[in-house]
């Protein structure tokens, strides 16, 4: 049977507790929140896509268009937004209207940015996951290209 020292034991947790805290922060997503009002997630939505979020699995065809709601086209657009900042609670605010989670809203065969099933091993190297490069399709029904 193996005995640990005070120390060693002591070191253990602590390493413990630095990895969790690590992997929470490496693993946040933010959405849009349940109670926020259409309009306010749409000011949200377009200064996202207007800001650097890649808007274009929103749009009609893409893989996130559906469903087609201005709350599921908000969480996404909010998600990449954050991203693509440097990740600090203020790029996930949108006046209200978001939240962060440690609950990957990936669905079906939309993978949202920061998603685990975003990366993929390939050769012994990480790299992220293949996806052909579309043309602008049309705007969406909340006026987004």
């Amino acid at each position: 049977m193996t005995t640990f020292t005070n120390v060693q034991l002591i070191l253990f947790i602590f390493h413990l507790l630095i990895s969790s805290k690590s992997t929470s922060a490496a693993c946040s997503w933010c959405v849009a929140k349940n109670d926020a009002s259409p309009d306010a997630l749409q000011q949200g939505l377009n200064f996202a896509c207007a800001n650097g979020a890649l808007c274009g699995e929103i749009n009609q065809g893409g893989r996130c268009f559906q469903p087609d709601t201005v709350q599921s086209h908000a969480s996404y657009a909010y998600n990449s937004y954050y991203g693509r900042s440097p990740r600090t609670p203020a790029d996930c605010d949108f006046s209200g209207t978001a939240i962060l989670t440690d609950i990957d809203p990936s669905y079906g065969s939309c993978i949202y940015p920061g998603s685990q099933s975003m990366v993929r091993k390939t050769k012994g190297k990480t790299s992220p996951t293949s996806r052909t490069k579309k043309t602008p399709s049309p705007k969406n029904s909340h006026g987004i290209l």
